[in-house]
């Protein structure tokens, strides 16, 4: 026993402190940022933080070894640097790792930023002479801060003009607020024995001593000497007085000093103000707030941080922040260190004298951020998120698929992976996304992509209105939205461009050279030389008799003949028996031969009652047999009824509105050829092609674009009519690029262009309207805006167009946050999944051509309208030929 050693044993080994690991964000501001919360989220803040307040709840035992967790923290810091020749404002949240996921929620909760995970080293302060203060509660804890809510710029708009002070390269200065939860015990404890001294004249004072404090002491002393010297006087002198006086009147007993005074002495009023007798009952926190200057010159750091600290003083009520000097080199390294590691020193956290916040004071003190107001007076320096985030619906995520095989019946989706079989040679097989991609959202620091939902042709095949300014985006999304429903989902378009801009960037020529050749079709009805034919010969053909009423009905709109009495019934029944074409309604009205060969058609085809109506309009000629005196027979033809004379009566208006179409070189070309067999709408719908047509007004007359376009509409849709559901499966939209310079008095287009809008996702053709506002398209505007149409709201100046969708776009946008929209972005307002879904911020994607292979395919334009016209000479030659030359 006696030879045995004592082993020494470390502590160390079985206790350990363990340091939190430290997770930073750096905090963009929105545009939108409100304050108004900042109350509400400190509770809750505190509610979390208090968990492992005890220090008992955060010590761990593995075995023997026990581990005791550091307090948990949370540090806000606003950073002011000139960098590169610019000023620079940056706001961070720090907290350790563990809370991280929980104060990111929290934040994005309760104010309008974006979070982005940092590197802790973004809030080092540089080397050099930095200047250093401490800001500290002048007065005792239960003395509250001025809290007003409705002051959501104080104090930060003051705090901000540090900008105005960082002047030179390499200039820094740093706002660092660190904050502990404090338990509500102890604080219900502290604040009532504070409370009950000043309910006796005492005033309670902090934990540190100062000259101040010293003098107030001896002062509070001597009142108290004073007072109990004066008690015993008066005292002495009552006893004498009831011994030898007899006096009604009681002696008169009052204090040498009046102890009611210190409270004006300490607070300058006579009582605290309400916010004080609140704080007591409120969760606080212990506050550490420290200031941190780095220039070249020491009086320009003093002025720096004079600018951050005197900030402070719009918040001062019944308490107030005054800044501190750090007197001594070691604690001043301490505090450096605390701010470059985010972990406080031991020093720190056994003052005894640390400021005690509630959360109305730390909602003035900490993570108030700019609000719009201060953003735009320090937007050069400030980056904000000018962009309005929302909650994504889930139908509206997309989800891009990728390849599959089938082996055996399974199908496996193969992504990047190769698969190879021993049996066959393994066919790739791209699967179809369930949305149509259009762009991508933020929220909460997430980018998530945007598609169009397909799954209902009902919703997907409606009316789609693009509108914004000249070079917010607008013609890009639209060749986007044909690019992705070509490649990925075989939808046909037809795409009508009046605007017909040089360039990828126009509207025509961006899809054109966005698809591969095979799936474009480029007509210029523009061109000189070779002109195609438009009438709808073929679709009646295929419609029949039903067919022939509809289109009836269709060009009474189309001739704007509407209200013209007889007029309206005559064209009606011509227009029956026309086949689709004007030129041949023309002939019907003008050429009785020609009218009279086709009645025969029409009984051959057993079609008597068209037949009858049209033969009501021929020239009946009977003989006339006359016998003179001298017994001689003459026979002359009598006109019974001149079919004619009768039918020129009633079509005149009919006969100028034609004379008005044809009578232009460029319509009479058109419309007078006969139909050509590669001219088939239907064959290049069904194989999902892209059909674009070049009506530019600058080359062609305002009556030939209003009148192709009309046509080119009613020829979609009355095609979309013949054509089975099957034929129909994989859907069409026709597109009308700025049509407020053919809807302009053309009241027939407007109605077809409503009910195709509205009505079009009955034979699952869709319509997209691009314009720079609603106004430009009036005559239509009613009809979009009740019909359940699809919104993109693009960058606009025009007010009135975001107030005619006020409440559309509420309650995510207000009708100034939605003028904020940037370029290339889109406020989308849909109707899906049932009813229409908030709106939501969209960022629009890149061009087509540059996120797919881009093509030239600028020799179709020329080579297309070879092979789907006739040239011009041609064209008058076979006119020439059926008019009997």
């Amino acid at each position: 026993m006696a030879n045995r050693k004592i082993k020494a044993i470390k502590i160390s080994e079985y206790f350990s402190i363990q340091k939190n690991e430290m997770v930073t964000y750096k905090i963009t501001p929105n545009i939108s940022l409100s304050n108004n919360q900042n109350t509400k989220m400190w509770r809750m803040l505190h509610k979390i933080y208090e968990v492992y307040e005890s220090p008992l709840s955060r010590i761990s035992r593995n075995g023997f070894q026990f581990s005791f967790r550091e307090r948990d923290t949370i540090w806000y810091d606003v950073v002011f640097k000139y960098v590169n020749g610019k000023k620079v404002v940056e706001f961070y949240l720090s907290t350790p790792k563990i809370w991280s996921v929980k104060l990111r929620e929290v934040i994005e909760n309760y104010m309008k930023v974006t979070v982005e995970e940092v590197e802790t080293s973004a809030l080092s302060i540089p080397s050099g002479d930095i200047k250093l203060r401490e800001v500290r509660l002048q007065r005792h804890d239960i003395f509250s801060l001025r809290t007003n809510a409705s002051e959501q710029t104080s104090p930060i708009g003051s705090i901000m003009n540090t900008l105005n002070d960082i002047s030179a390269e390499g200039d820094f200065a740093r706002l660092s607020v660190c904050t502990e939860a404090f338990g509500r015990k102890a604080w219900a404890k502290n604040a009532s024995w504070a409370h009950e001294k000043l309910s006796k004249g005492i005033m309670p004072q902090r934990a540190r001593i100062t000259p101040g404090k010293v003098l107030s002491v001896l002062q509070n002393g001597l009142i108290v000497f004073l007072n109990e010297v004066y008690d015993l006087i008066n005292d002495t002198l009552n006893a004498i007085s009831n011994v030898f006086f007899k006096s009604e009147r009681d002696f008169e007993k009052k204090k040498a000093v009046n102890k009611k005074q210190a409270l004006m002495e300490e607070i300058h009023a006579t009582r605290a103000s309400p916010k004080s007798n609140e704080k007591v009952n409120q969760p606080v926190w212990k506050v550490y707030i420290r200031l941190a200057a780095v220039t070249n010159e020491p009086l320009r750091s003093e002025l720096i941080l004079n600018t951050e600290s005197s900030a402070f003083t719009e918040i001062a009520g019944d308490n107030e922040l005054l800044p501190v000097k750090i007197r001594f080199k070691k604690r001043r390294n301490e505090v450096i260190e605390e701010l470059n590691t985010l972990h406080l020193s031991r020093t720190t956290k056994a003052n005894g004298d640390v400021s005690l916040l509630s959360c109305d004071e730390l909602s003035k003190v900490s993570l108030q951020l700019p609000t719009s107001a201060v953003q735009m007076k320090f937007e050069d320096a400030l980056s904000v998120n000018k962009k309005v985030e929302t909650e994504i619906a889930t139908i509206f995520r997309h989800k891009e698929q990728k390849e599959k095989v089938i082996i055996d019946g399974i199908e496996i989706s193969i992504g990047s992976n190769k698969i190879t079989s021993a049996k066959e040679k393994i066919k790739t097989e791209k699967q179809r996304n369930s949305t149509l991609l259009v762009g991508q959202s933020e929220h909460k620091g997430l980018k998530i992509p945007i598609g169009i939902p397909l799954s209902n042709p009902n919703e997907f095949y409606k009316g789609y209105v693009f509108q914004g300014q000249m070079g917010c985006g607008k013609d890009t999304a639209i060749q986007n939205f044909v690019t992705e429903g070509c490649l990925k989902q075989n939808i046909s378009f037809v795409v009508i461009d009046q605007v017909n801009k040089e360039g990828r960037e126009g509207m025509a020529n961006g899809i054109r050279d966005s698809l591969p050749p095979d799936k474009i079709v480029d007509i210029d009805l523009s061109n000189e030389k070779y002109l195609p034919p438009l009438d709808l010969t073929e679709v009646m053909a295929k419609l029949g008799r039903k067919g022939a009423d509809r289109f009836a009905n269709e060009l009474i709109q189309f001739l704007d003949i509407d209200d013209m009495g007889q007029s309206r019934k005559v064209l009606r029944n011509f227009a029956k028996a026309c086949n689709g074409s004007l030129y041949q309604l023309q002939q019907l009205l003008e050429d009785e031969a020609y009218r009279v060969n086709r009645i025969n058609e029409l009984r051959a085809e057993g079609n008597n009652r068209l037949a009858d109506e049209l033969d009501r309009y021929t020239t009946i000629v009977e003989q006339d047999v006359k016998t003179n005196a001298k017994g001689e027979i003459s026979v002359k033809d009598k006109v019974v009824r001149d079919g004619q004379k009768t039918l020129d009566g009633k079509s005149g208006a009919i006969l100028n509105r034609l004379d008005a179409f044809l009578g232009d070189d460029t319509l009479y070309n058109i419309f007078a050829q006969p139909p050509k067999e590669e001219m088939n709408f239907e064959k290049w719908m069904r194989e999902g092609k892209t059909i674009i047509i070049r009506v530019p007004d600058r080359v062609l007359s305002q009556l030939a674009v209003k009148t192709l376009v009309h046509w080119i509409t009613l020829k979609v849709l009355m095609t979309r009519l013949l054509m089975d559901n099957e034929s129909q499966s994989n859907g069409a939209f026709i597109i009308f690029n700025e049509p407020q310079t053919y809807l302009k008095e053309n009241s027939g287009l407007a109605d077809l262009m409503a009910r195709i809008a509205v009505q079009g996702r009955k034979e699952r053709l869709g319509s997209i309207f691009a314009c720079h506002h609603i106004g430009q398209i009036k005559e239509i505007s009613e009809d979009l805006i009740s019909g359940g149409v699809h919104w993109f709201l693009f960058k606009n100046d025009n007010k009135k167009t975001f107030e005619a969708l006020e409440t559309e776009l509420k309650p995510n946008f207000d009708v100034e946050a939605a003028m904020r929209t940037e370029k290339h972005h889109a406020i989308c307002i849909w109707n899906f999944g049932g009813d229409r879904k908030p709106a939501f911020l969209v960022r629009m994607l890149k061009p087509s051509y540059k996120r797919y292979q881009a093509y030239d395919n600028s020799f179709l334009t020329k080579r297309h309208s070879q092979l789907f016209g006739r040239s011009i000479e041609k064209i008058e030659e076979i006119i020439y030929e059926s008019a009997g030359g």
